[in-house]
């Protein structure tokens, strides 16, 4: 069975704006291993679109019907498990993992 991957983005909070005082908080997401690229690929997307939204609100005028934002996804600086990551990157590469002696054959050749 494969396992799920864990990210975690760490934030601070104040409790209203132009407050003193803050926390550190973090987020920890767990991604179950049957999530396909689609279902994370759909999750950006919600966001995007909320963010095209509210920021060309002001310009409704400007753009046709049926017209097409693009953009390309910049890759986030997240935190990663390195044995979480480690093991999605032997299984992308078609090692069982849980054939010790093939991962730690992997291991070695990836060094």
């Amino acid at each position: 069975m494969e396992k799920a991957i864990v990210v975690s983005k760490g934030f601070n909070v104040k409790p209203f704006k132009g407050a003193t005082v803050s926390k550190r908080w973090s987020l920890e997401l767990t991604i179950p291993a049957e999530t396909t690229m689609n279902d994370l690929a759909q999750a950006v997307l919600a966001s995007e679109v909320i963010k095209v939204q509210n920021g060309n609100r002001d310009k409704f005028d400007k753009f046709p019907d049926n017209h097409v934002f693009k953009k390309t996804f910049n890759k986030p600086g997240i935190q990663v498990d390195p044995k979480q990551a480690l093991i999605a990157q032997a299984r992308a590469a078609g090692i069982d993992v849980t054939d010790k002696v093939a991962l730690t054959e992997w291991i070695m050749s990836q060094m």
